[in-house]
């Protein structure tokens, strides 16, 4: 999870166009796309809300395809408490795939 600071669907479009890649920036996300990491967005939204200035898709939630079927909803959010011009994303994650309780324990 992170504010990469790069414009996801200018990386999106330059991988799918086969558009080198022009910043150095682009290098983490790119590692992560080419090892099957996702973008928890793009299960739920075909073109995800923007997340600075409403401008931008900067910030994302990747994780790993082994993990998706736990992945219930991810959205943004504006963020009411703070004065920003940023939308956090958020992830819910089924913590019943994660946590589980052990009935032997004393």
């Amino acid at each position: 999870m992170e504010d990469f600071n790069v414009n996801l669907e200018k990386l999106y479009h330059n991988i799918y166009y086969n558009i080198k890649l022009s910043s150095p920036k682009f290098g983490l996300l790119k590692c992560l796309i080419n090892q099957g990491y996702i973008d928890a967005q793009l299960l739920f939204e075909p073109s995800p809300t923007s997340t600075f200035n409403n401008l931008s898709h900067i910030n994302a939630i990747f994780f790993h395809p082994n993990i998706q079927h736990s992945i219930i909803h991810s959205f943004t959010d504006d963020c009411s408490l703070y004065n920003t011009n940023y939308r956090m994303v958020v992830c819910a994650i089924s913590k019943s795939d994660f946590i589980t309780i052990n009935l032997n324990a004393v």
